[in-house]
């Protein structure tokens, strides 16, 4: 049966991810991923991830494999795909558009981040 989550410390929960075994839940919160474990209580205070996942660009979508070691989520950073024009002019966004579609057949740029979930 669904049941409504309240996790102590923020004030909204988007794009929810929850383990399997339901010890603990990934979400979105002001365009940071958080994660919360569940403890007696219920769910214990939301923790920031760090700045390699929350470096301010657009994320969503946060699911973390079976075995629970890799983090995947849909992000707007397009670091490392591209190089800034040598001259320093600025970049042809259609290109960059043209070029972000064809590194990724077309679908959303999915960064896959190793993720330690044993420590609490």
């Amino acid at each position: 049966k669904p049941q409504f989550i309240t996790v102590p410390g923020v004030d909204e929960i988007q794009d929810p991810f929850i383990a399997a075994d339901e010890s603990y839940l990934a979400f979105i919160n002001n365009n940071e991923i958080y994660i919360s474990f569940r403890d007696a209580n219920g769910w214990a205070p939301a923790q920031k991830l760090g700045p390699q996942v929350n470096d301010g660009n657009g994320i969503s979508g946060p699911y973390i494999s079976a075995d629970g070691k890799t983090l995947y989520y849909s992000s707007a950073r397009v670091r490392g795909f591209f190089k800034p024009n040598p001259d320093n002019s600025a970049l042809d966004y259609d290109k960059l558009q043209t070029r972000m579609q064809s590194i990724f057949n077309g679908r959303p740029n999915i960064l896959m981040i190793p993720v330690d979930l044993s420590a609490k």
